[in-house]
């Protein structure tokens, strides 16, 4: 009967994502963002697989920073399934869709095998496997392949509930290991199901202890074998997920990537949203409305019917086979699921949940407690299941049974049903590719820039195609895709690139080489590409096509001296005075220590700005430090720097373009850029700061201005 019903979920899930399944190698379904980046890192996976998980975290995306994988979901526990179909095909956008699909089969089975075992009834547990697999939140997410994979959930408690009836152990090592995987394709499931098996073992638990605390020895024995169990599985599940636990915990510290409250508020759900659909599911006119995206929560009409006579037998027994006291009980652990998941999703509508966000380890990366919708809608299928149990039951006729079943499962397939799913083509590389991946591979080893490359607030789903083709050719790439911004590609791609200034490109090929990107590749309709014939001078080699021009660049000429290796003290700010030709009310906030403070000229630069320190005496100085704006646009487009020694002599110690000192200092300190710019070995006075080029648009700013002294200067 298994087999039957992975077979239904599979023809459902062709229904509910047509016409995917006759361009299942051509295209992915929704849109190019989710689905591509999904579609790169399960080939990505695969690629590593191949090598023992080498080198998975450093995926080709976002170079030049350690670790990328972490940044969205690494999608292991599919791609161990997925693997062999990339190997065997080549084919990423096939590989993908076939694991969508295969979720379908995951959600129906799963919870056919869950609910049977709490039931007793065969129709039932149908009921509730179509219920899951035709849920709507799968339509809201389906471009989340991640999202779809919640069919391991009831395949682990299924396991679960048999360890608890049986106990046998295979049944929790199959537990241990549906977890595992859920756990290991994505992030989110791995706090929620944590959530739901406490419910539902507690639940096991509660009438086990009972019984042991009444004196009932072999109850006492049985007790103690259980809890002895659940510690090896737990300490199982911790020794598989916290290596990579501590990866996304060390990411999150490095890069400093944090969700805000603000922003998980605003994905927190409410009662509201669970009676608000998404517009082509709104099968319920004049009752359900629409909603914004990741809260239209609605879990359809039938389910909830179903599930509410499934939950009032928790309290008022169904005179059906299953109606034990022990089942029950289970009802009424799924009753409380239910409520637990609903107070979770609500998140930070709830003051406790922001007490959660500060105590438990990795939580506060969750931007959308909504998601947890996911296992509402898991305890109202199981839920709908016992309600359909007692329906059935009362049916004496089997004709009448089956004409109910087919009416419900309509029901569920018309609740669920988004329309037809828009199928984006992917095409194929192209000879053109093929050619210039060529090209590459005898090119000097490094990065690759592919440009327009776009921030990660503008448009960042076109960086894609970049990661897709470094799948061919093997380099990192700075262009990237994920959840999170790299500060880097918000500068060079954002709306204040120096890529869009005239001229800067020579000064953006410099700092690109110092920090280790060999080639730029650039679509021949790309705006401003004529502003690349100044900077021949950074370029070994270049390849032409009939869409991209390739530039390999020279080796770096220019080295920034290291700094001292003895403790360089800073002058304090009250040892030192500045003057600036705008804004001299804002001096204060850029040396207030807070560099969300800033100095700003106030207009758009003229070429007339100037920042001047005059120190109290005389001192040899190791080097001015000026964090890089927030605003990154809002750099000094051509800076000047000079210091005046005690008798009046005046030394120019850098004038150009900044552009490759913010790079260095956004590879090196991603939380906090920092430019530094070293000074002479020599006593000076006075260090002048001029920004001397006119833009449009642009301010300078200057969130933090620090003076550092030579170690054996004297402070």
């Amino acid at each position: 009967m298994l087999s039957a019903v992975s077979l239904l979920s599979l023809l459902l899930g062709v229904v509910l994502t047509w016409p995917l399944l006759p361009l299942r190698s051509l295209g992915l379904p929704y849109d190019l963002g989710d689905p591509l980046l999904n579609t790169y890192i399960l080939a990505w996976d695969a690629d590593r697989l191949c090598h023992g998980l080498s080198g998975l975290w450093d995926a080709t995306l976002f170079f030049p920073y350690a670790d990328t994988l972490a940044w969205s979901e690494h999608l292991l526990g599919t791609a161990i399934f997925t693997a062999p179909l990339q190997w065997l095909t080549g084919n990423p956008a096939l590989v993908h869709n076939v694991a969508l699909l295969g979720s379908y089969v995951l959600a129906g089975a799963g919870m056919f095998g869950l609910v049977r075992h709490l039931t007793g009834r065969t129709d039932a547990a149908l009921i509730a496997a179509v219920a899951f697999v035709c849920a709507p939140h799968r339509v809201l997410h389906g471009s989340r392949l991640q999202m779809l994979m919640s069919g391991w959930m009831p395949l682990a408690l299924w396991a679960l509930h048999i360890y608890f009836s049986t106990g046998r152990r295979w049944a929790l090592a199959g537990f241990v290991g549906a977890f595992a995987v859920l756990g290991l394709t994505n992030g989110y499931f791995l706090y929620f199901f944590a959530v739901t098996v406490l419910v539902v073992a507690g639940g096991e638990l509660i009438p086990l202890a009972d019984a042991a605390r009444r004196g009932l020895a072999t109850t006492q024995v049985r007790l103690g074998l259980t809890l002895r169990d659940l510690s090896v599985a737990a300490a199982a599940l911790v020794a598989i997920m916290l290596p990579v636990a501590l990866v996304y915990f060390d990411v999150q510290q490095t890069m400093g990537f944090s969700r805000s409250y603000d922003e998980i508020l605003m994905f927190s759900a409410t009662l509201d949203d669970y009676r608000r659909a998404l517009p082509d599911m709104a099968t319920w006119p004049g009752v359900i409305a629409g909603g914004a995206a990741e809260r239209t929560l609605f879990p359809g009409g039938v389910v909830l019917l179903l599930a509410l006579l499934g939950g009032l037998g928790a309290v008022w027994p169904v005179p059906d086979p299953a109606a034990s006291a022990g089942t029950r009980g289970r009802r009424l652990t799924y009753v409380v699921l239910l409520a637990v998941a609903l107070w979770m999703s609500m998140g930070l509508h709830h003051s406790s949940y922001g007490w959660l966000l500060t105590h438990v380890p990795g939580l506060a990366g969750l931007r959308v407690p909504a998601r947890m919708a996911v296992v509402v809608s898991l305890a109202l299928c199981v839920l709908a299941g016992f309600g359909a149990a007692g329906l059935l039951h009362r049916l004496g006729s089997p004709a009448l049974r089956g004409g109910i079943c087919l009416l419900l499962v309509l029901g569920l397939l018309h609740d669920g049903y988004g329309g037809p799913v828009t199928i984006h083509v992917v095409d194929p590389p192209s000879g053109e590719r093929t050619a210039l991946t060529r090209w590459m591979a005898m090119q000097a080893p490094g990065a690759v820039l592919e440009w327009p490359m776009y921030a990660s607030r503008d448009g960042w789903t076109r960086n894609l195609p970049a990661l897709m083709a470094s799948l061919d050719h093997r380099r990192r790439v700075v262009n990237g895709y994920s959840g999170y911004g790299s500060a880097l590609q918000d500068f060079v791609g954002g709306p204040g690139s120096p890529a869009l200034s005239p001229g800067e490109w020579p000064a953006l090929f410099e700092g690109l080489s110092r920090i280790g990107v060999r080639i730029v590749v650039v679509r021949r309709d790309a705006p401003l590409l004529p502003d690349l014939r100044p900077a021949a001078s950074q370029v070994a080699d270049v390849w032409e096509g009939e869409t991209f021009t390739a530039f390999a660049l020279r080796d770096p000429e220019t080295q920034v001296p290291s700094p001292s290796a003895e403790v360089v003290p800073l002058v304090a700010a009250s040892d030192f005075t500045v003057t600036t030709s705008h804004r001299p009310d804002r001096v204060k906030d850029m040396l207030d220590g807070n560099p969300m403070t800033r100095w700003l000229s106030g207009d758009a630069q003229r070429g007339n700005e100037s920042v001047t320190v005059t120190l109290s005496r005389p001192r040899t100085l190791e080097a001015v430090l000026m964090d890089v704006p927030v605003e990154t646009a809002n750099y000094p487009r051509h800076l000047i720097i000079e210091t005046v020694a005690a008798n009046g002599t005046t030394d120019t110690v850098f004038d150009g373009s900044v552009v490759p000192t913010i790079l260095e200092a956004m590879v090196s300190a991603p939380r906090r850029p920092v430019m530094r710019f070293p000074m002479p070995p020599h006593p000076v006075r006075d260090v002048r700061l001029r920004q001397t080029t006119s833009m449009r648009t642009w301010n300078w700013h200057i969130p933090e201005l620090q003076v550092l002294v030579q170690a054996t200067s004297g402070t």
